[in-house]
């Protein structure tokens, strides 16, 4: 699915947290290497936002593109940072 940002959302982290299967998500595509990748991909590892602690969720998973060219698409946002 593709429907996060680059804030975290607390009723989307809760869902995800009550749901417990995988919830596989887009990374992003604003061509940002590095930090940050898009919630609710982000979930995977634990961050503060405006006061609130989220958790790592092991079910979270941001995954980002690739092309024929190279291993990760020049517009696809990555990092290594994992859960």
């Amino acid at each position: 699915m593709s429907l996060g940002g680059s804030a975290p959302d607390q009723s989307m982290y809760a869902a995800i947290q009550a749901f417990g299967g995988p919830c596989i998500s887009a990374a992003g595509n604003n061509g940002d290497q590095g930090d940050p990748v898009d919630y609710p991909g982000a979930f995977c590892g634990p961050t503060t936002y405006q006061g609130v602690s989220y958790p790592a969720l092991n079910n979270a998973i941001g995954v980002g593109a690739t092309d024929t060219e190279r291993p990760v698409w020049r517009v696809s946002r990555s990092t290594a940072r994992r859960g």
